[in-house]
């Protein structure tokens, strides 16, 4: 069902909460990939003047448009969200499928599938449960250290007249001032959590844009759309930039001669529809300029998708966007080339084929933030994210750093040479501005600065590395022993020298880690032609072989278990005639496994990822019962094959569509008893063994029309297995409350 319906607030909290406790995980995400991090390490960030506990977070797309996969990529360890990117045409027609994470990863369109209003309460809602969640200490951390702080990056596109028009303006001003809504939400939190109504929920949800420029937007109007966004609005903004600005030659010369993709195909189009990299620099450049003057801060990101042609069968579209590991080199290239041209200074931000094995490769080139897509498409899902910062914290303790500053510093052997440019930079400064000084004043500031230098370098090369505080004690050794004040306040600069340090750094490794990338096999095509296997069997509505990865690879949590008991049912089918009913031969009802595998409809998007990884054919999307969370979105999609549990008191009803007719059960459970129908029957059972007690045809029946008691038998489990599942769905959870 290509249509998304936002479970309600106060179900999102139970369902955090009530799962938590009996299930010891979070919408799927099992509390042993929570992440946690380690109290001796400070992972934490600066993106746009704003402070985030993680330096990663998922990318704009499929892991950031639901209430509930947010949640998800804050448990696993985000702490930077690029919220998935909205846009003035919010009712568009997306092709279906339309992810293929086999190997690389392709898609066909990954923008916004909510109407406006609905992707501001998903996000509003999903930064309260956040910190619901965080006061709650759901997460299970032990001790003070609770590494929580979070930012909420909007994505928006993808042209000026859109961006400018009155909704998207709304929109913006909204998550700037969400007052109104976190009060609608807060009178949504269920009495039994009541205490968490009074949290002083954060109202600016958003302080910072990533402008999503597709492809194809010309400079000039890009450039415009970053005016608005920083001067009108009162935005930080990013600018995320496209693969082609390498230019044919270097982009081709990587992705064939260098990585072997001999078998993509990059639409030639994009070469001169794209905005170029001298382009580029010039709009950034002038945009500095006013992002300064409004007190902001500008910002490029590498990068978006590359646009190639379509030579499959999985999408009807001609073009679809590449992405993961041949994209993690084009897009690494990129910002080492931007970095040689504007300075180790200007802020990247970076999205391109990340995983667990690269990231702190792209941490250690200063790159804020680094954002996730693809990866947390495959087996394993959101827990794969976990994973990212544990390396991250491994390696920052087998070089003795305490901090991410320091880690990028120290990692790639450049540390040495950029604490020398640092110092020099300063002797330069001083020279400049006080050349009118006593040359004694100068030899005493170098003398003081050679000083500084080698005891930062002397703490780098420890085993206990903090060079914040090698800093701060030097700052204070020099202001007693300078004794010109003009040079003194100069020599103050030191202070903050860290961050110069990083920068220079960052830029350091960068050619170090392009070259490792472009050498290293995994991001090789003879490396990413897999496929998942199949084994050559179609699933069924029940049964399959259990390998659950249909779970976790939906972004949305759209798929779930329940339980039910193996049963094997001989079963009788009925006609009606011209003189009455007669029995003719039906056939076996047969279950064989208690674990059962189905689809909440409201949440799934159709986007084909859990047939990408099951090893049966057929799509669990597809084949698995599909229980839509109310009737009348049942109702409204009645092209598709479904059910929808309803009930009041004693009596449970489920609906349900098979082969395109309509059946219905009603089960009185105190009574014991049962009624079934389709469109010519109607059937007394006993309950729960559905035991036939008495069967009638409608006076609407026409004859010849044969009653399938295998579908009772579809309903009848359906029904007991959902709803008395010892694990929470959000059927149960919205019928048991």
């Amino acid at each position: 069902m290509a249509e998304l319906y936002p479970l309600a607030f106060e179900h999102l909290i139970r369902r955090a909460f009530y799962e938590r406790r009996r299930q010891a995980s979070i919408f799927d995400l099992p509390a042993s990939k929570f992440y946690h991090g380690d109290a001796s390490l400070d992972t934490s960030v600066d993106f746009h003047s704003q402070r985030a506990a993680t330096p990663v977070g998922p990318a704009a797309g499929p892991q950031s448009q639901l209430a509930q996969n947010i949640v998800l990529s804050w448990l696993g360890g985000s702490r930077i969200i690029e919220l998935k990117t909205i846009q003035i045409n919010d009712q568009l027609k997306i092709p279906r499928p339309c992810i293929d994470a086999a190997n690389i990863g392709y898609n066909v369109e990954w923008s916004q599938e909510l109407r406006l209003e609905v992707s501001l309460k998903e996000y509003v809602a999903a930064h309260m449960l956040i910190e619901i969640i965080r006061e709650a200490n759901l997460l299970g951390v032990e001790g003070p250290s609770f590494k929580s702080e979070t930012i909420f990056d909007i994505s928006v596109g993808y042209d000026l007249a859109g961006i400018r028009s009155e909704p998207v303006r709304r929109w913006l001003e909204a998550m700037q001032d969400a007052r109104l809504l976190v009060e609608q939400l807060r009178r949504e939190i269920p009495s039994e959590f009541s205490k968490y109504r009074h949290l002083d929920f954060k109202t600016n949800i958003a302080g910072s844009v990533t402008l999503s420029t597709f492809h194809g937007c010309p400079a000039d109007e890009i450039e415009r759309i970053v005016e608005f966004l920083l001067a009108e609005m009162g935005f930080h903004v990013t600018i995320k930039m496209n693969p082609p600005m390498l230019g044919r030659e270097r982009l081709e010369y990587l992705l064939y001669d260098r990585l072997g993709y001999h078998d993509i195909e990059v639409n030639q189009k994009i070469y001169d529809v794209n905005i170029t990299f001298d382009d580029a620099v010039d709009v950034c450049r002038r945009l500095q300029s006013v992002a300064s003057k409004h007190n902001k801060r500008l910002g490029v990101k590498f990068s978006n998708t590359l646009e190639v042609i379509n030579k499959g069968t999985f999408f009807t579209e001609e073009i679809m966007y590449m992405s993961g590991a041949p994209l993690y080199v084009l897009a690494l290239s990129l910002a080492q080339e931007w970095r040689r041209v504007m300075g180790p200074e200007f802020p990247i931000s970076f999205s391109a084929g990340i995983d667990a094995h690269n990231f702190a490769d792209a941490v250690a080139i200063n790159l804020v933030p680094v954002t996730t897509c693809t990866d947390l498409l495959r087996p394993g899902g959101y827990g794969r994210l976990y994973k990212y910062l544990l390396n991250l914290e491994k390696r920052m303790k087998s070089l003795g750093v305490q901090n991410i500053g320091d880690y990028i510093i120290k990692s790639g052997g450049n540390g040495e040479e950029a604490i020398h440019q640092a110092c020099q930079e300063i002797i330069a400064r001083i020279e400049e501005r006080h050349s009118d000084a006593p040359k004694e004043s100068f030899e005493e500031a170098r003398n003081c600065l050679r000083r500084t230098e080698q005891a930062l370098k002397e703490n780098l090369a420890s085993s206990n590395v903090d060079l914040k505080s090698t800093l701060a004690r030097q700052k204070e050794f020099l202001s007693a022993a300078v004794h010109s004040a003009r040079i003194s306040k100069i020599v103050e600069e030191i202070g903050d020298l860290c961050r110069r340090l990083t920068q220079l750094a960052g830029a350091l490794n960068t050619p170090q880690i392009v070259e490792q990338a472009i050498e290293n096999p995994r991001y090789h095509a003879q490396s990413n032609r897999g496929a998942p296997r199949k084994i050559g069997s179609h699933l069924l509505l029940y049964d399959c072989i259990n390998c659950d990865k249909c779970i976790p690879v939906c972004p949305n949590d759209a798929n779930f278990s329940y339980e039910i008991e193996p049963m094997e049912i001989a079963y009788t089918n009925y006609r009606i005639t011209q003189s009455g009913i007669e029995q003719i031969p039906g056939g076996v009802f047969r279950i064989t496994k208690s674990r059962q595998i189905a689809n909440y409809a409201d949440f799934c998007n159709e986007c084909g990822n859990c047939d990408i990884f099951c090893p049966e054919d057929g799509g669990p999307y597809i084949e698995k019962p599909r229980l839509f969370g109310s009737l009348q979105t049942w109702q409204h999609h009645s092209n598709l094959d479904g059910f929808c549990i309803t009930g009041q008191g004693a009596i449970e009803t489920i609906h349900g569509r098979i082969k395109g007719d309509q059946y219905l059960l009603r089960a009185d459970t105190a009574a014991g008893r049962a009624v079934f129908e389709d469109n010519g029957f109607e059937v007394e059972l006993s309950w729960p063994d559905c035991a036939l007690l008495r069967i009638g045809a409608k006076s609407s029946a026409p004859v010849g029309h044969i009653l399938n008691m295998q579908c009772c038998y579809i309903l009848a489990t359906l029904l007991r297995g959902i709803l008395e599942a010892k694990t929470i769905n959000y059927i149960n959870l919205m019928r048991n409350p």
